[in-house]
């Protein structure tokens, strides 16, 4: 009986030390943690680009690093998913001087594949100015406002003046099952 009793604990033991060891409990939380979306409606006039420097341009950061898709120098703004579709907000650090804030664009991909993107926030200052902004409402419309003001240079008068010619353009987008954004309507034009 004695033997018996010593072989049970010596079993016991034995399982004892092949059972995996547990994970604290703080790295479970976080495993069983979902991602929080975006709260629709969001539009890029709520975004802060004010950290800008004696001329005008925005300081970027260390966190425009290298995103998992997409644009090298960038960072992720917000998300949500349109069935299973991820659409990404993705801030661009974009290329040459004439943009004084990051370049917005929309990304859609299915599982890791990227699917499509649109443009959907620029800034760009000069003489005149150009200005692209965005809203998305709740059922995922998206609504692409463009302005345009800027100096006629082929008109230009004896004293040196020239005529200001403004545009104005709207476009409004759904995403389609495929991932792709299909442009449902459009007015006015900007060259």
């Amino acid at each position: 009986m004695k033997k018996l009793l010593l072989l049970i604990s010596a079993m016991a033991i034995s399982c004892q030390k092949s059972d995996p060891p547990q994970k604290p409990e703080q790295d479970i939380q976080s495993q069983s943690q979902e991602k929080t979306e975006t709260v629709l409606p969001i539009c890029s006039d709520g975004f802060d680009y004010s950290n800008k420097d004696e001329n005008g341009y925005f300081i970027y950061g260390n966190d425009f690093g290298k995103s998992d898709f997409g644009p090298k120098s960038a960072r992720l703004r917000a998300s949500f998913s349109d069935g299973e579709i991820l659409v990404s907000i993705l801030e661009t650090k974009p290329q040459g001087d004439e943009h004084t804030e990051p370049v917005v664009k929309l990304f859609t991909s299915i599982g890791k594949s990227v699917k499509d993107s649109l443009s959907v926030h620029e800034t760009i200052d000069w003489e005149g100015h150009y200005h692209k902004r965005f809203c998305i409402s709740k059922d995922r419309t998206i609504s692409v406002n463009e302005e345009q003001i800027a100096p006629d240079v082929e008109n230009i008068d004896e004293q040196g003046n020239s005529p200001i010619d403004s545009s104005f353009a709207k476009a409004t987008y759904r995403i389609q099952k495929d991932g792709k954004f299909k442009k449902i309507s459009s007015s006015g034009n900007i060259d």
